[in-house]
């Protein structure tokens, strides 16, 4: 019940990627190529509302020799990663059912999960389709099945429709229809409001359904604009590197947190979501969209 695709590199080697699953030179990476053309976390393969696609984050895609932020992955699609690096699709597998992860008792507003390689699960907040250091535990998905992962006691397996607890937080893992999500990798949790953001690159305006609106220009606009565009969790280090070209050290990253205490200022002054742009501890910041958001890219 897992949606893969599997990727031929130049080598005839052939990789299979889920949801959520990073390529790049890290070596954390799912797919790890150590070569310095390519970024740490160069793409990201992502559920959308058209199947799977390959997301830019740091680094450059190509499709058809035409440069792409996002390409919907079809069997015979050829991605050229940073102008060398070509991966062709060879299979997919997208089912019919898959299983996600839902709180219980669901507050009003949360949405399920879907459970691709990893969940993480949260002290005080929504589970999240990304692996997060911080969290307090973690279902995995992969062909070993699904398990739930505690650093204090051995892994538990979970079959479908079943309840288990972590902390005082209570969660099912159930099957789900293999509707895709626009907003799959990102965090959801309470939103009292929808929102309708128009992203411009160089402006971005955001109202709410309740009236209230603002305008963002300059570097703010560029964070939010870049974060609409990756649609994914993305080290903080990454968008500094796009905004200002410079290496990430200490005045980076000063610089940085100024220019997200004024993005959330002006949130909160307008009266929209101040969590509208979220980060943790880990380094990774991303555009936290609700089920009745509406995001335009026209950058």
């Amino acid at each position: 019940m897992r949606s893969t695709a599997s990727f031929t590199l130049d080598s005839a080697e052939v990789v299979e990627l889920e949801p959520g699953d990073l390529i790049g030179r890290a070596r954390w990476c799912a797919l790890c190529i150590p070569d310095g053309r390519i970024s740490e976390g160069h793409a990201m393969v992502s559920q959308r509302r058209e199947g799977l696609a390959l997301l830019a984050l740091r680094g450059r895609l190509s499709s058809d020799g035409k440069p792409k932020t996002r390409v919907t992955l079809e069997v015979g699609t050829r991605v050229v990663l940073a102008g060398y690096f070509p991966l062709t699709v060879t299979a997919l597998s997208l089912p019919a059912v898959h299983l996600a992860i839902v709180e219980e008792p669901t507050p009003v507003g949360a949405q399920r999960v879907p459970l691709g390689r990893v969940v993480t699960l949260h002290a005080e907040r929504a589970p999240t389709a990304f692996f997060d250091p911080d969290g307090v535990a973690h279902v995995l998905g992969g062909s070993q099945g699904p398990r739930l992962r505690r650093p204090d006691a051995p892994d538990l397996p979970l079959r479908a429709g079943e309840a288990f607890a972590v902390g005082a937080r209570g969660y099912r893992l159930v099957e789900t229809q293999a509707v895709a999500n626009a907003h799959a990798t990102s965090d959801q949790g309470k939103f009292d409001q929808s929102l309708r953001i128009v992203a411009k690159f160089d402006v971005v305006q955001i109202t709410s359904d309740s009236g209230r609106g603002l305008s963002l220009d300059g570097i703010a606009a560029r964070v939010v604009s870049e974060l609409a565009e990756i649609r994914a969790p993305v080290a903080w280090t990454e968008l500094a590197r796009l905004l200002w070209n410079t290496p990430p050290d200490a005045a980076t990253r000063h610089r940085w947190d100024q220019v997200l205490v004024r993005i959330r200022s002006k949130l909160r002054e307008a009266g929209i979501r101040g969590d509208l742009i979220r980060s943790n501890r880990s380094g990774l910041v991303e555009l936290v969209l609700g089920p009745g958001d509406k995001l335009q890219i026209r950058t």
